[in-house]
């Protein structure tokens, strides 16, 4: 008996397609290539100009207010203050003295002073700092009008001290009275 294996020789026939590949239609641009590199040009002119060089900060003062939060989760009626120092350049840190006046029927009062409060700028978000925990204790269901000053410098990444000060406006009804010291 033959060897299964030797017994036929065998052909392999392979059958090729032969592929055809399309040539790549070319896009060309609807702009021109230099109208495209001069409008670039032009919004970087833009962009630059319209950058301010000069440092501008300032102090947003918040209406003087009963803080909901103390008294829901502390148990404590306080009022509370809110300002945010914003500059245009990074800050390291901004310092103030804040002041809450009361104006009821004639001149204000000062109520509450935070002097030398000191907040530290948190990157990224070193453009602006917060002061939130500016507050004074008040008798609820007592009602006073106050407002808001503060004062105080902003110190920027660049060694800069910035001069800033701010008011909340015109006094605003709280029903809770600061007391007196």
């Amino acid at each position: 008996m033959d060897n299964p294996i030797h017994s036929k020789p065998a052909f392999i026939y392979l059958h090729f397609m032969t592929l055809t590949i399309p040539k790549p239609i070319r896009i060309l641009p609807k702009v021109p290539g230099v109208a495209v590199i001069g409008l670039m040009v032009l919004q970087y002119v833009w962009m630059a100009a319209s950058s301010d060089p000069n440092v501008h900060c300032e102090l947003k003062v918040q209406n003087p207010h009963q803080s909901t939060h103390a008294a829901e989760y502390l148990g404590l009626d306080v009022v509370k203050l809110k300002i945010t120092s914003e500059c245009n350049r990074p800050q390291k840190y901004t310092e103030i003295t804040a002041t809450i006046y009361e104006s009821n029927e004639g001149l204000p009062k000062k109520v509450a002073q935070f002097p030398n409060e000191i907040v530290v700028a948190a990157k990224p978000l070193d453009h602006a700092v917060e002061f939130e925990r500016l507050t004074a204790p008040c008798v609820r269901g007592v009602k006073a009008n106050y407002y808001g000053v503060a004062k105080g410098f902003a110190y920027l990444e660049g060694g800069q001290k910035f001069p800033v000060k701010g008011k909340s406006g015109k006094p605003f009804p709280v029903s809770c009275k600061i007391k007196a010291k």
